[in-house]
Order: structure tokens, then C-alpha cells, then sequence
């Protein structure tokens, strides 16, 4: 087994968002996503994804409003939930996707 700091060695860009990924199997995908200040595309994905807020500042956009998040506040977005990601201001993500069959 491996130990993985969330706030260690973090790498923001001023581009895009950064993605590492920590696990990944057939069945679930766990990242750390970091961001300056980026306001995401809608997303609709395939996936349930369960979300936390580690570090910084952000909001989850849906068609029902914006959802302002503080750390270590955690959300669900079940596969099929459109979504976008704004206000970030050093934003620390750990993200769980679990891959529907």
C-alpha cells in the first residue's frame, strides 16, 4: 500500500486544471484536482461521482444554481447530472468516479 498526501506537492497552472490520478481500476477512478481560479465546461458524465472540497474555494453549478462549497464539504453528483465547476480560487478536489456497467 501507498500513502497519498492531498496537499503535498501540489501543481496549479494558470492554463488549466491539473488532474493526477491516485487509483484506477475497472470498476473506479480517484482523483486530485487542482485549480487556480478555472470555470470547467458543463459536464455530463457516464459516472457517479462522489466530490470533496480539500483546499481553497469553489462552487458546483447546476440547472438548480450554484452550490458553494468549503473545505471538507463533500457532494454526490450522480452519472447523467449535468455540471460545471466555478468560483475556484486554489481549489483542492479529491474525486471518486464509479464507473457504471
Amino acid at each position: 500500500m501507498e500513502v497519498f498526501n492531498l496537499l503535498e506537492n501540489l501543481e496549479f497552472s494558470s492554463d488549466e486544471e491539473v488532474e493526477e490520478i491516485i487509483y484506477e481500476d475497472e470498476k473506479m477512478r480517484v482523483l486530485r484536482t487542482m485549480s487556480l481560479d478555472q470555470e470547467t465546461d458543463y459536464m455530463t458524465q457516464d459516472e457517479d461521482e462522489l466530490v470533496i472540497l480539500v483546499a481553497g474555494e469553489g462552487s458546483i453549478q447546476t440547472k438548480d444554481g450554484i452550490i458553494k462549497m468549503k473545505v471538507s464539504d463533500c457532494i454526490y453528483i450522480p452519472y447523467g447530472q449535468s455540471h460545471k465547476v466555478v468560483d475556484q480560487d486554489k481549489a483542492v478536489w479529491f474525486c471518486v468516479f464509479i464507473k457504471n456497467k
